[in-house]
């Protein structure tokens, strides 16, 4: 219960925060969201090379034995 209650007091406190500093939020959005996309591009295409080269080594130790 008490994770609760300081999850709503931190929720509107977050809120006020943004309500005051809304020009401010809008600011550090306009320069966070394209770093995290390219952070998550890049963990994309580096989990898509080591799926790719975990099937190729199975095709690889079907076609050894």
């Amino acid at each position: 219960m008490l994770h609760v209650i300081v999850g709503i007091v931190a929720i509107v406190i977050g809120l006020w925060g943004i309500m005051g500093n809304w020009y401010m939020f809008k600011d550090m959005l306009v320069a966070i969201v394209p770093f995290v996309l390219l952070c998550f591009g890049i963990v994309a295409i580096l989990g898509g090379i080591r799926s790719m080269k975990s099937k190729w080594a199975v095709k690889e130790a079907g076609r050894e034995e």
